[in-house]
């Protein structure tokens, strides 16, 4: 990708000869779908690459990945959203220097932090709404047909994701009852302070 920037800088400046100069003079090229085919890891580094080796070029990325957003300037973000109007482009007027990748999705990308399949399970574990008594059923068969036995087979792995649902649910609300009594202590720790310090 650096080799074909460079390229066109080439074709567009055919008489500087010095590849410091080149790389320094001004362009505007467009990536889309800057992630694709590309690992986490350069998904993350590409931009302060692109910034370094092509300082005064101007890029236009595409790109469906937080990883790519994470470390983005104050005004090099912007989304495309569907208005009332049509598409408009949206400028994000925030940096995302050391931003979560769950802030980024909710901000960029639109999506919450818990997915509707982990809601539709877990709404599944709490209601009861089980598959034993059919389990059962096909369990209790000496021989099942094909499509029994693929039938059990989804019944069984859709039993434990429930199951799986639910052991997260009572994690988050583990974590959430701790973060609420180390709150509570912090909170009693700066009354003490305060009261100490006067």
């Amino acid at each position: 990708m650096l080799g074909i920037i460079r390229a066109y800088l080439r074709d567009l400046y055919p008489d500087i000869t010095d590849e410091s100069e080149l790389l320094k003079k001004p362009a505007v090229i467009l990536i889309d779908e800057l992630d694709a085919h590309l690992h986490p890891i350069w998904q993350q580094r590409l931009n302060a690459i692109l910034r370094d080796n092509f300082p005064n070029t101007q890029f236009i990325l595409t790109a469906h990945s937080p990883l790519v957003v994470a470390g983005c300037w104050s005004g090099e973000a912007a989304v495309l959203r569907k208005g009332s109007g049509g598409f408009e482009l949206q400028q994000i007027d925030r940096d995302f220097i050391g931003s979560s990748a769950e802030d980024i999705f909710k901000t960029i990308f639109d999506i919450e932090r818990i997915d509707e399949n982990f809601l539709a399970l877990a709404s599944r574990a709490t209601s009861g709404f089980y598959n034993k008594k059919r389990i059962a059923e096909l369990e209790s068969k000496n021989q099942r047909t094909d499509l029994e036995q693929r039938e059990f087979d989804r019944l069984i792995r859709e039993e434990n994701m429930i199951r799986r649902a639910a052991e997260v649910k009572a994690e988050q609300r583990d974590d959430a009852n701790q973060l609420l009594k180390l709150k509570a202590k912090v909170s009693a720790l700066q009354d003490q302070l305060k009261t100490t310090t006067q």
